[in-house]
């Protein structure tokens, strides 16, 4: 998500290079490193020839100015997850059916969830939808406890990053006593631990067949951490009523919401 724009007319002093969404330190250091390269070469060397002859001492300035964006690349707005769910035909959360997909058979079935009281529908999109929260529902507990979690990335990315934590504490049980499985500012083995502390599972294929997942919401990038914790409250999804361990910011919802609608 980065480009590097060259002046469009002699007027242009720098030539202009547009980073987004956490790309910034990655494409400045590339540029810096490959700076004495790019200005002798013949298309950016000409480019800027006829401003720095405009003057016999030309003030100094540098080659190259950086912009970092923070708003919505062109391929962002015309692929928005929301808007190209909502205007598709898939209307809750749909298994992506690639060959090999794993999340695929994990992907919820029903219309709608009833959690900790609350009705849920599952929002539109795929395991290949990303910029989401979603949620794990654990079909082995009387009141299904539940995982609340957000992923800039594809659905079936992060699911595999969870089955992966879950496979670690069974190959080296020694984790269960480190500080990220203790803690309670850190979820990376919270799905993994809840079947094995919870239900006593040990084997590879366990987590695959003991969860529900769908998608609660689709977000922009910038709102995911607050609809991440909108929903964990809401949900009552932190221990013990839920799985999660952590709260993105550590403090209760100021009020009661009776119509919630996460949507």
């Amino acid at each position: 998500n980065s480009s590097i724009l060259l002046p469009a007319s002699p007027d242009h002093k720098t030539i202009r290079v547009v980073s987004t969404f956490g790309s910034d330190e990655a494409l400045i250091e590339v540029v810096n490193k490959f700076e004495s390269v790019l200005e002798t070469s013949p298309s950016l060397s000409s480019a800027t020839s006829v401003s720095t002859s405009a003057s016999d001492n030309p003030p100094a300035k540098k080659f190259f100015s950086y912009v970092k964006r923070t708003g919505s690349s062109l391929r962002r707005r015309l692929l928005n997850p929301q808007q190209h769910a909502e205007n598709s035909a898939i209307r809750k959360t749909e298994p992506c059916n690639h060959r090999n997909c794993k999340c695929c058979r994990m992907i919820g079935r029903d219309d709608s969830y009833t959690i900790n009281g609350l009705k849920i529908r599952p929002a539109p999109g795929t395991c290949s939808s990303y910029n989401l929260i979603y949620i794990f529902i654990c079909k082995l507990c009387r009141q299904r406890k539940c995982y609340v979690g957000r992923t800039v990335r594809p659905l079936h990315e992060r699911v595999a990053e969870h089955r992966a934590n879950f496979y670690k504490l069974l190959n080296n049980p020694a984790l269960k006593f480190s500080d990220d499985y203790l803690g309670e500012e850190n979820d990376t083995y919270s799905l993994g631990g809840h079947l094995i502390d919870d239900h006593g599972l040990n084997n590879r294929t366990d987590f695959d067949v003991s969860y529900d997942i769908f998608i609660l919401k689709n977000s922009s990038p910038r709102s995911l951490e607050v609809n991440e914790h909108l929903f964990i409250q809401k949900l009552r999804t932190l221990k013990p009523n839920g799985i999660n361990s952590c709260n993105s910011f550590s403090i209760p919802l100021l009020f009661e919401n009776k119509t919630f609608d996460p949507n």
